[in-house]
């Protein structure tokens, strides 16, 4: 298993484990900073990087800053490919609520990383299970050299999608909606 490197906006501090980074940093700025210098850096120094990226508010402005860096010449992702932690099924990538069109339209595009390289999990899928082993199968095949991950606000404080009760033995997986209370 790739090691992963969570960047948190909290005091500076690194906290080790044999799979897992945690760099914390004082402020929000500094911490979007650290965060798109990180996949910068990756890009740069990785022949052919491989991103795993997550969605969500927290990684707006980390993906913006680095879109940037890629409009000023920079950087490069021309060799990069990415893929990301969940979808939602059935699900248009033009929807607003869309995983998938969320990581097109602002990594994958913005990045200039050829559309063929941007692995995306089906949201669209006749058969959720089928598209779960096919991205699974995928993610053997494209193991990330950087996982990127936003932790989530406060009120619901989460690493990536992980439902509760769910083993991280258990990989990609479809889980139906729940019926609304």
């Amino acid at each position: 298993m790739p090691s992963l490197e969570y960047v948190v906006g909290r005091n500076y501090q690194e906290i080790y484990h044999p799979d897992v980074r945690i760099v914390s940093f004082p402020d929000r700025e500094t911490t979007i900073t650290a965060a798109a210098n990180r996949i910068i850096s990756t890009a740069i120094y990785t022949e052919y990087p491989i991103f795993q990226l997550a969605t969500g508010s927290t990684m707006e402005p980390v993906y913006e800053k680095v879109a940037q860096a890629v409009g000023i010449g920079a950087v490069n992702f021309d060799r990069a490919h990415i893929t990301h932690l969940d979808g939602r099924h059935p699900m248009d990538t033009t929807h607003p609520s869309s995983f998938g069109g969320f990581i097109k339209n602002r990594a994958g595009i913005p990045w200039k990383i050829p559309i063929e390289q941007v692995c995306l999990i089906n949201e669209q899928a006749e058969n959720p299970w089928e598209e779960a082993a096919r991205y699974e199968e995928l993610l053997k095949v494209l193991v990330p050299h950087l996982f990127v991950a936003g932790i989530g606000p406060p009120e619901d404080p989460h690493a990536a999608f992980i439902g509760r009760g769910t083993s991280f033995d258990m990989g990609v997986h479809y889980i139906p909606k729940l019926p609304d209370a």
